[in-house]
This record gives structure tokens, sequence and C-alpha cells, in this order.
């Protein structure tokens, strides 16, 4: 659910997350992103971070993404094809 928190850490039978994030394009080629997250698992969880993007053709729908987040004790690295949402 989480960037800043490990795949599958978070596990309850109900769930509810946030997610706030900001892209920035540097170049047509390359763009930052900022994000800050939540989410609601028995109790509040809560993370952020930044990321790097390749933004390839055509765009916005072809993009490479690596992000760095953490979540004040941990620290994650998540990369995939295309946004996070």
């Amino acid at each position: 659910v989480l960037r800043a928190v490990p795949l599958g850490r978070l596990r309850a039978p109900l769930m509810a997350a946030a997610v706030l994030e900001w892209r920035q394009s540097i170049t047509p080629l390359l763009g930052l992103a900022f994000f800050a997250e939540s989410a609601w698992a028995n109790s509040l969880h809560m993370g952020g971070g930044t990321g790097f993007r390749l933004q390839l053709p055509p765009r916005p729908h072809n993009t490479l993404r690596l992000d760095v987040a953490t979540n004040g004790n941990e620290w994650t690295l998540n990369a995939g094809w295309g946004e996070a949402f």
C-alpha cells in the first residue's frame, strides 16, 4: 500500500490509504517526484520520500520510476514502470 513500508508488511481486514504527490519535470526526459503517504491498518502508518522519473515516449504513459522512501524507522527503495498511481 505504501512505498515507505516494505511490501506485505501492512495487513488488516480493513485498510484506508492516502497519498499526496508532487511531480516536477526537469527536462523532457527527466523528472522528480516528492510524496507523503499514510495508511490506516489497525493503527496509523505514515511515510514519505522522493523519486526520479525517466519519461520515455509516448509520454506520460511510458515512465520508469525509482523512489526512495522512509517511514521514520527504515528506508525502502521502489522501482517500477508507470506512475505509482
